[in-house]
C-alpha cells in the first residue's frame, strides 16, 4: 500500500489524538492543588481481588513552577459509614503507588494508588489525596 501526503498527515494526527492524556471532562472527577496551579483528575476507580486501584492524571497548569506528588498519606473515604481506607503499603512500609512522581510545568503525568477494597455493597467512593482538594462521588468499577 502506498501512502501519500494526505494519509500520512491523517495517520499522524490519528496518532497524536491517541496519545493525549485524558481530560477533566474526561475523568470521573477532579481537583484543584493547594501546593501548585494545577488539578488531579481521576481515571478509574477498579475494585479486584480486595484491593482498588485508583488511577489518575496530575496535570501541572504552571508555567514557571515544577511539581512532584505522591500516594503517601492518600486515602479514600465511605461517604455513608465515614470509614477511611488508607493507601496500602509493603512489608517496609513503602506506599504501593505512583511515589516521586515529577510533572513539568505546563506538562501532565499518570500515576496510581492501592487501597484495600471497601465491601462490595460500596459503590461509590471519595478519594482524598495528598495536595488536592477531595473528590466525592467515584463510582468504584468491579473486574
Amino acid at each position: 500500500m502506498r501512502l501519500n501526503g494526505e494519509s500520512i498527515a491523517i495517520f499522524t494526527a490519528m496518532l497524536f489524538v491517541c496519545a493525549l492524556p485524558a481530560t477533566a471532562a474526561d475523568s470521573l472527577g477532579s481537583g484543584r492543588s493547594s501546593q501548585f496551579q494545577g488539578e488531579l483528575n481521576v481515571d478509574s476507580v477498579v475494585r479486584k481481588s480486595g484491593v482498588v486501584t485508583v488511577k489518575s492524571t496530575v496535570k501541572n497548569n504552571d508555567k514557571s513552577t515544577e511539581s512532584v506528588t505522591t500516594c503517601e498519606h492518600s486515602y479514600l473515604l465511605d461517604p455513608e459509614k465515614g470509614i477511611k481506607y488508607e493507601s496500602l503499603k509493603d512489608e517496609k512500609g513503602t506506599t504501593i503507588g505512583s511515589s516521586g512522581v515529577y510533572v513539568p510545568e505546563e506538562n501532565s503525568r499518570p500515576i496510581w494508588c492501592k487501597f484495600p477494597a471497601p465491601p462490595n455493597e460500596v459503590k461509590v467512593i471519595g478519594y482524598v489525596h495528598t495536595g488536592f482538594e477531595a473528590i466525592e462521588d467515584l463510582p468504584i468499577t468491579d473486574k
